[in-house]
């Protein structure tokens, strides 16, 4: 019978720290995809519509990944776990540096997102043992978030010097370091008590949360991908989109912040709600051939909106299942939008012509919002949900 950790004590201050820093080096190549994707145009040669199919096979590799997590994230011991994870990550971009032609790179960062995600996976379960997971989850966005500041930065120094080569040693530094964090995690799952709805993980407002993740990240999968193409069509030299959306990146940091500070207390859609308003407007900032400014606001007004919403996104999953399951799994639905949405935009967008990639992305938003308030209220309404019970004194919030 499937088992509710305990909250009876919460996490270490060291291993909210480790699993914080584990989660953002394992997702590195998607945090500065922008810069990753300069990278294999300007050394492999890719045009628009190669970029989206390759950050959709990454993609795919990132879905695989955390669903293969959900299966086993509270079943094999988590150090183990994180350590096989990690070097498989550094061996698929030891693979990488050594191999540029397609299919040896396509099948190394396959591996690579695979592995990564499986660890991002138990990382964000680990946090979700905590008593605050919602304050946890904030703290593993701002992380995320300075590393994407760093790698925004520092990406077309390296890629000047070392081209996509200085990327791929980016993240094999990344699997060394995150081997020194390992030994902070717990050595297994939370125990507790058997919960009677632990088992029942496909409920309908479960279903309508994870539909809400992969819509929203479907969406993001399409910004993240194309803006770097859409500040070259608009004439911005590489440098000063990078620095757009490294200070965008920076400014939205507050946004992962204020998402650990609110906790609970304003609910999760009317967090979502505001969310999704401003991301909507920073899409419709770059409509057309946006100018430097343009471009910069959008890149922070996204980045708030994102970084804002993330840590709401997981809140609602983990309260509909306190097991910890729906959060390891919520990664793989995220990874589905993030393959989808850039296949989906390839087939529409032009050279130079990025109206409809922009008109997907807002539509795939506004559908996200739609989906979660769903889940909300299919829960009001008492549908069937897989929670677990609370300990006494402590008030449990609806989604």
């Amino acid at each position: 019978m499937s088992t509710v950790p305990s909250a009876a004590a919460d996490l270490a201050p060291r291993t909210v720290a480790a699993a914080v820093l584990l989660s953002a080096l394992s997702i590195a190549p998607f945090l500065i995809l922008p810069q990753f994707v300069e990278g294999v145009v300007a050394d492999l040669h890719y045009d628009s519509q190669e970029v989206g199919f390759f950050s959709a096979f990454i993609g795919v590799g990132s879905m695989a990944g955390a669903l293969a997590a959900g299966l086993w994230v509270r079943r094999i011991p988590w150090r183990a776990g994180a350590r096989w994870a990690l070097l498989a990550m550094l061996a698929a971009n030891l693979v990488a540096l050594r191999w540029h032609a397609a299919i040896p790179f396509f099948l190394a960062q396959f591996v690579a997102m695979f592995a990564g995600s499986a660890l991002y996976s138990l990382s964000l379960t680990v946090l979700s043992d905590g008593r605050n997971p919602d304050r946890n989850f904030g703290y593993s966005v701002a992380a995320q978030v300075a590393y994407q500041i760093a790698g925004l930065l520092a990406g077309p120094s390296l890629l000047r010097i070392g081209g996509l080569d200085g990327l791929l040693l980016v993240m094999v530094a990344g699997s060394v370091l995150g081997q020194l964090c390992v030994a902070a995690l717990p050595a297994a799952g939370g125990r507790g008590a058997p919960s009677r709805e632990a088992g029942r993980l496909w409920t309908r407002p479960m279903a309508y949360a994870l539909a809400g993740c992969l819509l929203f990240y479907f969406n993001v999968g399409i910004y993240w991908t194309y803006i770097q193409l859409i500040g070259r069509a608009a004439a911005i030299a590489p440098q000063q989109v990078a620095n757009a959306l490294a200070i965008g990146v920076g400014l939205g940091l507050p946004g992962a912040l204020l998402a650990a500070w609110c906790g609970e207390r304003l609910g999760r859609i009317l967090p979502l709600g505001l969310a999704t308003a401003v991301v909507v407007l920073a899409l419709l900032l770059v409509q057309g051939a946006p100018d430097e400014l343009q471009l910069a606001a959008s890149a922070v007004l996204y980045n708030f909106g994102w970084n804002f919403s993330l840590a709401f996104q997981y809140a609602a999953v983990h309260s509909i299942d306190r097991s910890g399951r729906g959060v390891a799994i919520s990664p793989a639905f995220a990874a589905a939008g993030i393959a989808v949405g850039p296949a989906l935009a390839a087939l529409f967008v032009r050279e130079h012509d990025f109206a409809a990639v922009i008109g997907i992305s807002i539509a795939a938003a506004l559908a996200s919002l739609v989906s979660f308030r769903q889940s909300a209220r299919v829960w009001h309404a008492g549908a069937p949900q897989a929670v677990a019970p609370e300990p006494a004194g402590r008030t449990v919030r609806s989604p």
